[in-house]
């Protein structure tokens, strides 16, 4: 700093000695000497800003300035240099010169007042402007922050070191969120919070991970997540030990000890530990989805459920168990997993005793014994048990797939049926039947397969007490009793009362059978149906009948044939009476009242009231035999004529004629013998009313009214061949 205004008048005012007159002589001429030492005051015309303002009783501020100017300074009076000339004046070899001196020394002082002045006054004005702010917010808070001191709400009683923390504090009570979102109308109590709102709807992500190279809006979010990977977890629970990588985390875990749910919903009073929740809650009730996929077009309501979404485009399975390494897309899905290792289960049912794994399936759960349906669909207003079998639903009346096959471009509605299925392309069957060591794709085909050997069958029909192994062919069987058919094939007409049954019914029309058999050809309409013909090749029979010990391919026969014993009919025609062991006997049956033959040849045209005689009649133009007889060698067109054919072979004749004693060696043969007893004839001709007593002979009989005369094979005489 150059020297100081006082200094400066005290210079100006002091007197010139002989003394002073010598230094003046050695150094020079005296008033040169002081220009060398004033000159640089005029470099001091940036002044130090004021450091301390204190108030006093006229509100005024005087500011103490580091530098020693002052606004009371004062010219340097020239009327006191200006002295009388004195006789030893005229010595002064330059006497013009001190007044030129004293002109520039008066100069400097004012430009100093000037600047100093102007510095004041700008100083006093933002001091006056902090001051009416520091006393509008002290009046409200009722407490200054002056003299350093804290600042406390009247509301919660918070204490904060500045005004301003207190200002923004005050706005939660208020409820005042003066910047808002124009994307989405989200309000905030700052503008830098909305300006990191509005990166959600930019995608911008300035701060990036150095190890992973994932960004982030935020880099207080981005030290966060650089804890993931140093696995740092600073914030401790004092109650379970569990530690959080922030202190938010671990704030909303306390809330689950203490079991505090300050967010509530407005619509349905549902609450939440943390707003966020409440937040994606509230787009539930708004229809409101922020979040969309790319691949697929499905919303969402927040930005997580899209990432584990998009897991399932990617495959990604980042949660894998450490004890059988099994993979999962979600972490929580890991950990409802590893207690089925451990075995526990901790929530038990107080009705049945069966055990959970999770409180939620217990609920669920109870809703079986209460009867409670309380999540019911918006289209069909049915009503579901449990809010993830509605989801499914849903997506029967929208037609969504979301899952595909990569390999055979299947899809499904389902992740889980996805998963099912990729193993049938692999061949994978990790559960295997302790008992017959059969192998199975899914743990639940295994515990399903398990009740053919125990017979365990839960499910029960409360109208005939009739039992099942699995709930759906339960309730397929409640639709015989309520008559309800509401699948109808828009071909014929036809309704069923399953969507199932209807499909397979519309492959008639269509011809359509997608199951190829590789050893010997045969097509098929339903996988079910492939699978029980399959076990004809290789001779496995697993469904016994425990009267006779005769074994079936398929379940379905096994129970068809047990009506044998019982003499079981259940089926009955309305018109004539007649009653059959199996619904599709009585419907080929009721065909030959109506003339019906919904089966034609492609290449004659011949129809038939059955599937199976238009694929026996196609062998006439092909010529092919493919039903072998072991004994002889002798080879049929279909698998019935082969089976009458081995009762030629058998010796055993085992029904017998009651009237006459003869013997045959099937129970058709005597039942059309013993209409030749009892002159019963069942078939009638409808061109000229002639009755036949079996339907071979009715077909034989209509050639002559179409002259249609060919050797025909008569399956009750093997050997026998007659002329029409």
């Amino acid at each position: 700093m150059g020297r100081s205004s006082d200094h400066f008048d005290q210079e100006q005012n002091e007197p010139e000695t002989p003394q002073n007159k010598e230094q003046q002589k050695e150094t020079g001429h005296p008033h040169q000497q002081q220009m060398i030492i004033r000159m640089p005051v005029l470099k001091l015309q940036k002044i130090d800003q004021p450091q301390i303002c204190e108030e006093v009783q006229t509100d005024q501020y005087i500011c103490n300035q580091r530098s020693n100017f002052s606004l009371n300074q004062k010219e340097p009076d020239l009327e006191n240099n200006k002295k009388p000339k004195q006789k030893g004046d005229d010595l002064d070899p330059e006497p013009s010169n001190e007044k030129l001196l004293f002109a520039a020394e008066s100069q400097v002082t004012k430009e100093k007042q000037r600047i100093l002045s102007e510095s004041v006054v700008n100083v006093q004005l933002k001091v006056d402007r902090r001051h009416c702010r520091d006393s509008n917010l002290s009046s409200s808070s009722g407490n200054t922050n002056m003299n350093g001191k804290s600042l406390s709400c009247n509301v919660c009683g918070k204490n904060f070191k500045y005004n301003s923390h207190l200002k923004r504090h005050l706005m939660i009570h208020s409820g005042e969120r003066p910047y808002s979102c124009e994307s989405c109308g989200k309000g905030f109590r700052q503008s830098s919070d909305l300006t990191v709102h509005m990166r959600i709807h930019t995608g911008e992500t300035p701060h990036h991970c150095k190890v992973c190279g994932k960004g982030f809006s935020v880099t207080s979010v981005l030290k966060i997540h650089m804890r993931t990977h140093t696995g740092e977890r600073p914030y401790s629970c004092e109650t379970c030990g569990k530690s959080f990588t922030s202190s938010s985390s671990l704030t909303i875990h306390r809330r689950c000890h203490t079991g505090e749910r300050p967010h509530s919903c407005t619509s349905c009073e549902k609450a939440f530990s943390c707003s966020k929740a409440l937040t994606i809650h509230m787009r539930t009730h708004t229809g409101h989805r922020l979040y969309f996929c790319e691949t697929c077009s499905k919303g969402f309501s927040c930005n997580q459920s899209l990432k584990i979404h998009m897991r399932i485009h990617t495959g990604e399975k980042p949660f894998t168990c450490t004890i059988c390494r099994k993979s999962f897309r979600h972490k929580g899905s890991l950990s409802l997993h590893m207690k089925v290792h451990s075995g526990k289960k901790t929530f038990s049912c107080k009705l049945c005793g069966k055990g959970f794994f999770i409180e939620s399936r217990l609920t669920d759960h109870m809703r079986i014994h209460t009867g409670e349906k309380p999540f019911s669909c918006k289209t069909c207003h049915k009503s579901f048990s449990c809010n993830q079998s509605l989801t499914a639903h849903t997506k029967v009346h929208s037609s969504e797939r979301p899952y595909s096959c990569e390999k055979c471009g299947k899809r499904f509605r389902h992740s889980g049926s996805l998963t099912f299925h990729l193993k049938t392309h692999s061949g994978q069957k990790p559960f295997s039947c302790e008992v017959c060591g059969k192998h199975f794709i899914a743990s639940r085909a295994l515990t399903v397969h398990m009740r053919t050997h125990t017979g365990e069958r839960p499910f029960s029909c409360t109208t005939c007490s009739k039992s099942f192994s699995l709930k759906c062919i339960l309730k397929d069987h409640m639709t015989t009793h309520s008559g309800e058919r509401p699948f109808s094939c828009q071909t014929c007409g036809k309704s069923f009362s399953l969507k199932r049954s209807l499909q397979v019914h519309v492959k008639t029309h269509t011809g359509e059978k997608p199951y190829f058999c590789e050893m010997c050809g045969t097509r098929f309409r339903t996988k079910h149906s492939i699978d029980a013909h399959m076990r004809i090749h290789s001779g496995e029979r697993p469904f016994s009948c425990q009267t006779c010990a005769k074994s079936f391919t398929n379940k379905s026969s096994l129970t068809i044939h047990m009506r044998m014993h019982t003499d079981s009919r259940p089926y009955r025609c309305t018109t004539c009476g007649k009653s059959f062991n199996k619904t599709y006997a009585l419907t080929v049956h009721k065909r030959t009242h109506t003339g019906e033959k919904p089966f034609p040849c492609d290449l004659c045209g011949k129809a038939f009231t059955r599937s199976s005689g238009v694929t026996n009649h196609m062998r006439v133009h092909t010529g092919s035999r493919p039903f072998v007889c072991g004994t002889c060698g002798k080879s049929f067109k279909s698998s019935s004529n082969l089976l009458s054919h081995m009762h030629t072979h058998a010796a055993d004749r085992q029904h017998s004629c009651m009237t006459c004693q003869k013997s045959f060696s099937t129970k058709y043969l005597l039942t059309v013998h013993t209409r030749s007893h009892t002159g019963e004839n069942p078939y009638v001709c409808n061109t000229c009313g002639k009755s036949l007593s079996c339907g071979s002979s009715l077909k034989a009989h209509m050639r002559i009214h179409t002259d249609n005369k060919r050797f025909v094979e008569d399956v009750g005489k093997s050997s026998a061949l007659r002329v029409v």
